[in-house]
C-alpha cells in the first residue's frame, strides 16, 4: 500500500486490517477507527496519521492489535482506546490538541518505547478501570 492516502477508514473485518508502508492519513473524523470481535490482529504499521478533527486512531472493544512505528500528530487526540488491549510500540505521538494516548473504559494496553511530546493536555491519560503496561516511553513537552 505504499504511497496510498487513507482517509477516514473504519476497519471492522479481520481481512481488511493491515495498513502498512508509509501511508499518509488525514481526515475530519477519526482517521482510523476499528473494533469489535473481528478486530483482533489489526496491524497499523509505518503510517503518518495527522490533521484529523478527532482521533488519529480510535479503538473500541478491540482485541489484541498492533500500532507500530507510526507518526501521529496534529489531531485532537493521538490514540484513544475504549475497552481495548492494543500493543502500542515505537510511535511518535506529538502536537495533538489534547492527549497523546487515552486509555479508558476497561483497557489493558501495552505502551512501550514511544516518543510522546508537545500534546497540549497530557502525554498519556488513564481513566476509568484501565490498567496500561507502560515501559520505556519518552514523554516530554
Amino acid at each position: 500500500l505504499s504511497g496510498t492516502t487513507w482517509a477516514g477508514n473504519i476497519v471492522s473485518r479481520r481481512d481488511l486490517c493491515s495498513y502498512r508502508e508509509e501511508s499518509s492519513v488525514l481526515e475530519y473524523k477519526a482517521n482510523i477507527a476499528f473494533g469489535g470481535k473481528n478486530s483482533a490482529d489489526t496491524v497499523i504499521l509505518k503510517n503518518e496519521i495527522h490533521s484529523g478533527r478527532s482521533e488519529g486512531i480510535f479503538i473500541i472493544q478491540g482485541g489484541f492489535s498492533y500500532i507500530f512505528e507510526n507518526k501521529i500528530y496534529d489531531n485532537n487526540d493521538g490514540i484513544v482506546m475504549f475497552n481495548s488491549s492494543p500493543n502500542v510500540f515505537g510511535n511518535e505521538i506529538r502536537d495533538n490538541q489534547r492527549s497523546g494516548i487515552i486509555a479508558c473504559g476497561i483497557s489493558f494496553p501495552k505502551v512501550e518505547r514511544n516518543e510522546i511530546h508537545g500534546n497540549l493536555q497530557t502525554g498519556i491519560m488513564v481513566r476509568d478501570k484501565s490498567e496500561p503496561f507502560l515501559m520505556k516511553n519518552k514523554i516530554h513537552e
